[in-house]
């Protein structure tokens, strides 16, 4: 599976991720739920420009990186990215004891 262009490559590092919290759910109840935190603290956090969440919509992809927010690349990506994909999980009918696989994107893509 692959990227075709910038706007696309957060969907490979959003469910790399999210699979790995799910399966450090089931290694370790209640850690995803702090992962996901951890992640959102990140996004809300305020930095001398601004919070990170401000600094544009995942499907920016590098274009993120600014000297306004010269972290907000990772930091979206990966906090806004994962959570997006752990709100669209329950939503789209794919267990999270269950993994993603690249028949699942069809379904994740009309949520």
């Amino acid at each position: 599976m692959d990227w075709v262009s910038y706007r696309d490559e957060w969907i490979i590092e959003a469910v790399a991720n999210y699979s790995a919290l799910v399966m450090l759910e089931k290694q370790h109840p209640g850690d995803m739920k702090t992962a996901l935190n951890y992640y959102r603290g990140e996004l809300l956090r305020e930095t001398k420009n601004g919070i990170i969440a401000e600094a544009g919509p995942v499907t920016l992809g590098h274009r993120l990186t600014s000297s306004k927010f010269p972290d907000a690349y990772e930091r979206v990506l990966y906090g806004r990215g994962t959570c997006s994909f752990t709100c669209c999980a329950p939503c789209c009918a794919i267990p999270a004891v269950k993994p993603v696989t690249p028949s699942s994107f069809p379904r994740l893509k009309a949520c």
